[in-house]
């Protein structure tokens, strides 16, 4: 499960669940689709150099990290994207559904309509799995912070 949190340049938060990530090759750069028709308050007037955090949990045991950086760009999903964001939804709605969540509750909060691609540079990962860890750096953007 992927939720961000971000702020636009007005200064106001906002926070959206996310529908993909994908990593650069060079692991320095996050590419997170958003759903502009779910979230437009989310995604609109953000400026690059903003603030965001990405938190990613394994809804099966509750792993949970997250990344937080500076957007880099605010751009329409591209074909590449869009193909993404269906394989997400359908993967995690299928692993949601062997967790005992029901169709009726998943279909209103899972939506790849409209997506925008937020691309942002991880400066610091952090453990939030809970725990005695929780909050604990896992690494900084100069010790290579994505696994």
């Amino acid at each position: 499960m992927l939720v961000t949190a971000l702020r636009h340049g007005g200064g106001k938060a906002a926070i959206a669940r996310g529908m993909g990530v994908r990593l650069s090759p060079g692991r320095n750069l996050v590419d997170l689709l958003v759903s502009r028709a779910q979230w437009p308050k989310a995604v609109e007037h953000l400026e690059p150099g903003a603030p965001i955090a990405l938190t990613a949990c394994d809804p099966t045991d509750y792993t949970t990290f997250q990344i937080k950086g500076r957007l880099l760009s605010c751009a329409d999903a591209e074909e590449a994207d869009l193909i993404l964001g269906a394989a997400y939804r359908a993967r995690i709605f299928a692993h949601l559904k062997t967790l005992g969540v029901e169709d009726r509750q998943i279909g209103c909060w899972l939506t790849a309509e409209d997506l925008v691609r937020l691309r942002f540079a991880p400066q610091s990962v952090f453990h939030q799995t809970p725990g005695a860890a929780a909050g604990a750096m896992r690494a900084a953007a100069s010790e290579s912070p994505l696994p």
